[in-house]
């Protein structure tokens, strides 16, 4: 097909009036899963109901959709007493392939979970991913014996004082990557740690025989999936907010 101008008239959708260009972007893909080898490109003008979107290639056969991009609606943390428990949680951390990600405003002074699977009351087995002062990760993805991965300082980081998205995958029984806003900058290789059960599922703080590791900054979009997502999907997906069933 080519380059196109493609104008869509949105009038009787029921978007809210506050609404921009910015909040909106058309999704495109070859064969219309919008996962793996999906594209995106942002709306040039919104006048009236008339949505514009400026010199789009599309080629023929292609899949297109409308997506919403919302204002962050993202969880505070102080650094000290504030986290989120998830009830009748899937664990993922017994599952040789999964993926955690989410967004995370790091304010960068102190050591602050993302997401922790532990034991209450024991030190030893767990998941957790925490960011350190210098932005790098401690990752720790260990049995009740010690052995799994545990990394105290990644190579990759984030910014402080600023939005980035953060992806930890595991892709098989004994290796891993993480992804800072859609990169791949680690590729850990570990001992397979033996089967445990975790017992706690928390955002912001990791509990263990105590709490430590309080968040202190913002998180959004914390995602956990059964699969070892790409870094395609990662990209793909990572600016998009997903509706759960």
């Amino acid at each position: 097909m080519g380059t196109v101008n493609l104008l869509m008239d949105l009038a009787g959708e029921g978007y809210p009036a506050s609404y921009d260009d910015t909040n909106f972007v058309l999704l495109m893909d070859s064969d219309g899963d919008f996962t793996s080898g999906a594209t995106t490109a942002a709306a040039m003008n919104f006048v009236g109901d008339e949505l514009l979107f400026d010199a789009i290639d599309i080629a023929d056969g292609d899949y297109f959709n409308l997506g919403i991009i919302e204002p962050y609606h993202s969880l505070s943390f102080d650094g000290t007493n504030d986290y989120v428990n998830i009830s009748s949680p899937e664990y993922v951390s017994q599952l040789d392939n999964f993926t955690v990600e989410g967004w995370t405003y790091y304010n960068g002074s102190t050591t602050s979970t993302l997401y922790a699977e532990t034991i209450g009351g024991n030190d030893n087995p767990m998941l957790s991913i925490i960011a350190q002062t210098s932005g790098k990760f401690e990752i720790v993805l260990r049995d009740n014996s010690n052995v799994g991965l545990v990394v105290s300082a990644t190579t990759g980081g984030i910014a402080i004082g600023a939005w980035s998205h953060v992806a930890f995958v595991r892709t098989s029984a004994t290796t891993a990557k993480l992804f800072i806003d859609g990169v791949e900058t680690d590729d850990f290789t570990f001992a397979e740690p033996s089967a445990w059960t975790p017992n706690l599922a928390t955002i912001g703080v990791r509990q263990r025989t105590g709490f430590n590791s309080y968040f202190n900054g913002q998180l959004d979009e914390i995602r956990l999936w059964d699969e070892s997502r790409t870094e395609a999907q990662i990209v793909a997906f990572k600016d998009q907010e997903l509706v759960g069933a």
